[in-house]
């Protein structure tokens, strides 16, 4: 099922145009700092994993704003639901490669590895960052009280999508993109 979202481009764009709303929201709110007319300053991506067909501008800048006043000039770059922080892959490919090597044998890495065209250790490093990494964040220790039941840290992000209700899954993913948004804000990244 991951594979059907994985190739949907239109999921992507439905994502984008989420993002694009909420950076407008953040635009329109001005400086947190000094009020002033935000201006927009956005970074450029070189982001992988793109689903086949997929608008390609989507996903090769990362909005971002800076103060118009002189005196301040601070950035301020909105949460996004489709990078996770500096991440060089999008946010959505990063989530659905650890849910499929759930469960990791060397064979299973392998097998998505190749399917993926990732490198197996580029993987790994995904299965490490959500299972150590995500749940000493600040995002995650203030997710993790939404749910009754505790959730299994070892089966991240699967255990976590399993939560969200929905009958198609990728109503599903979008929550789960939903609510680990503020992954991709730097702030909010450091251990709690």
């Amino acid at each position: 099922m991951c594979h059907v979202v994985l190739g949907s481009a239109s999921f992507l764009s439905h994502v984008a145009s989420l993002d694009d709303g909420n950076a407008t929201c953040v635009q329109q709110g001005g400086c947190p700092w000094c009020g002033g007319r935000l201006d927009r300053a956005d970074y450029p991506r070189k982001a992988r994993g793109a689903p086949f067909g997929a608008d390609l501008s989507l996903i090769v800048s990362r909005t971002s704003f800076c103060c118009a006043e002189l005196d301040c000039r601070k950035r301020l770059t909105p949460p996004s639901l489709r990078f996770f922080h500096r991440r060089v892959y999008l946010s959505l490919f990063v989530t659905l490669a650890a849910i499929l090597v759930n469960g990791v044998t060397p064979a299973r890495v392998r097998e998505v590895a190749k399917s993926l065209d990732v490198d197996r250790r580029t993987l790994e490093r995904w299965r490490a960052w959500w299972t150590k990494q995500v749940p000493g964040t600040r995002v995650w220790e203030a997710l993790r009280g939404y749910f009754a039941e505790p959730i299994d840290l070892e089966r991240l992000p699967a255990s976590l999508l399993e939560r969200y209700a929905g009958a198609r899954e990728d109503d599903r993913l979008l929550k789960l993109l939903e609510a680990l948004r503020d992954l991709s804000h730097s702030a909010l990244m450091g251990a709690s």
